[in-house]
Parts: structure tokens; sequence; C-alpha cells
């Protein structure tokens, strides 16, 4: 939630007081189990999931970065009208999430 806010914080100049819409694209690393090696070559395994089924759930996930944003991108995380939420896979790369906010005008969705 620091690291969230920190970067936040670096980005945005004053708070928002309007409905806001949020993307969140949260990247996992893949574990070791999910590849093959064969030749010095890593693969992923034809039985590997396509998709992050497992913990941490999103609404978790959402809850932390609304938690962290709050005072510093929206006043209130009760401002958040629409959310997004995403668990990808990352096959190299670091963990961490994206995210998108946009302000809402009035009878806009």
């Amino acid at each position: 939630m620091a690291a969230v806010a920190d970067e936040a914080a670096k980005h945005v100049t004053e708070v928002s007081y309007e409905p806001i819409k949020l993307l969140l694209t949260f990247m996992f690393c893949r574990p070791k189990s999910h590849f093959k090696t064969r030749k010095g070559v890593r693969t992923l395994k034809d039985s590997a999931p396509s998709h992050k089924t497992g913990k941490p759930d999103c609404t978790k996930l959402a809850r932390a970065v609304e938690d962290a944003l709050t005072g510093i991108v929206w006043k209130d995380d009760s401002q958040v009208v629409a959310c997004l939420i995403w668990k990808l896979w990352i096959d190299d790369g670091t963990e961490g999430v994206q995210v998108s906010v946009r302000t809402l005008p009035e009878g806009d969705l």
C-alpha cells in the first residue's frame, strides 16, 4: 500500500472530489512449476493455468489500492463508482499493479 501511495503522490497534484472510474491490473509472476525447460529453453507447460484464480481475491486487492489512494487521488474511496479489476500472470518481470483513474462527468459512465 505504501508503494502505491508513494507512486501516486509523484503524479497527482490535487485531490479529486468527483466520481471516479478505476481500472486495476494486478500482475503476478508465474511460479517455477508453470514452466518446463528443454535444451536450456524455458517454456510454459500446457497444464499451466491461463488465469490467476488463487488468492488474493480481486476485492481485497482493490480495497488495498483504494485505501492507499485515499487523500492522495480522491478525498474518499466511496467516490469510486465503477471499477474493473484484472489479475494476470506475467512470465517475467516485476509483480505490481497498474492503476488508471478517470473522473466521471455528471451523467457519464
